[in-house]
């Protein structure tokens, strides 16, 4: 699944305790094997990494500091500037690597332009943690692909394959998590990483056997309230209603197709599991179309462009409808929507009968109630 973060609920949160938050942070460091570095640029939020602070760098070396308005760590991108000799000295910027900036100073040796791979950083909590998941993460992808490849030159079934993948992965981030309980990267894998591949009731288990002091925290009081809001939504309660926009900009209820069985789908074109299931939607819709069964398709995107192209490669030929933000739509927020892909199939009656179908379920359901 992908995740998508409640911003709003926990810039809610926040604003309470804006005062007491302020945290005094520093990045320091050196830059190697880039000619003629002229600025080392920080983005302190990956949702606007246009928004970006920098300082210069003289003789190899930096030195940033800042204030955070959060007390929790804040995911920053770091970007270098420099003077780029080999194409007339044009002033070019790369993004480097990325770090968390939380109280105390972070240490960053920057050698070369490869993302990730060039900067090592370190020198508080969060980031030794980082860069150790990092390390982990990387080895563990290098044995997920000779295990894809070993289960394709099986001929393991495609859905099979996908289902041993999400498998693999939410043991090795549930291992991380229960090794490090006091870590704020565990509070981050539970509302991100995790969320793509555990259910909301196991985030939730794992969430209580985290420290105190994270759970505590603004994001584990965030991710409780998204978890609780989520756990609401379960089978056999009537479906909320909701209302978004169609392609046309045409506003569409979902009790507009009260009397029919729906299949209410929150998707996005950037999400790749999303994009998979769109084949075994095709063969549902096709199947039942005439037999009182509708897919109502929504999705996540936030640019019209890139939601109606996915929709034509697709051949989603269905109802499709999108607020074009996430963080205020009626429908995900009334279905408590983190991740995706999620659908919910609904009776003539109004009523949820089932959850998050994948693949050939889909049919298998709709087989038993048609």
């Amino acid at each position: 699944m992908k995740s998508i973060t409640s911003a709003l609920l926990l810039l809610a949160l926040c604003a309470g305790s804006a005062a007491r938050a302020q945290q005094h942070y520093t990045i320091t460091g050196r830059i190697n094997n880039i000619p003629n570095p002229q600025y080392l640029c920080v983005a302190a939020n990956w949702r606007e990494l246009e928004v970006q602070d920098s300082v210069p760098v003289v003789n190899g070396r930096f030195v940033y500091r800042g204030i955070l308005a959060e007390p929790d760590p804040t995911l920053a991108f770091i970007f270098v500037g420099f003077r780029d000799t080999a194409h007339g000295g044009r002033y070019i910027k790369k993004m480097v690597g990325d770090c968390y900036l939380e109280k105390g100073t972070v240490k960053l040796d920057i050698n070369g332009l490869a993302f990730r791979d060039s900067m090592h950083f370190s020198g508080t909590p969060t980031n030794v943690d980082y860069r150790m998941l990092v390390t982990q993460k990387n080895v563990f992808t290098s044995y997920m692909v000779k295990y894809l490849d070993s289960l394709g030159t099986a001929q393991v079934p495609k859905e099979n394959r996908v289902q041993l993948s999400r498998e693999k992965w939410a043991a090795f981030y549930s291992g991380f998590v229960k090794a490090h309980p006091a870590s704020f990267l565990s509070l981050q894998l539970l509302g991100a990483d995790l969320l793509r591949v555990e259910t909301p009731e196991q985030i939730r288990n794992l969430l209580l056997t985290l420290s105190s002091k994270m759970q505590q925290t603004l994001s584990g009081i965030a991710l409780r309230k998204q978890l609780d809001n989520t756990l609401k939504i379960r089978v056999g309660i009537a479906a909320p209603d909701f209302t978004e926009k169609d392609t046309l900009n045409n506003p569409v209820a979902l009790s507009s197709f009260r009397g029919k069985y729906v299949l209410v789908d929150f998707w996005a074109s950037w999400c790749h599991p999303c994009r998979a299931e769109s084949p075994y939607l095709r063969d549902a819709y096709d199947a039942y179309k005439d037999s009182n069964f509708t897919i109502l398709s929504v999705s996540m995107d936030n640019s019209k462009n890139a939601w109606l192209k996915a929709v034509h490669d697709d051949k989603l030929s269905w109802q499709q409808l999108s607020a074009l933000n996430p963080l205020t739509s009626e429908s995900a927020n009334k279905y408590g929507i983190k991740a995706i892909p999620r659908n919910f199939l609904i009776d003539p009656t109004g009523k949820i009968i089932a959850m998050d179908l994948r693949g050939k379920d889909i049919l298998e359901k709709l087989k038993e109630v048609l």
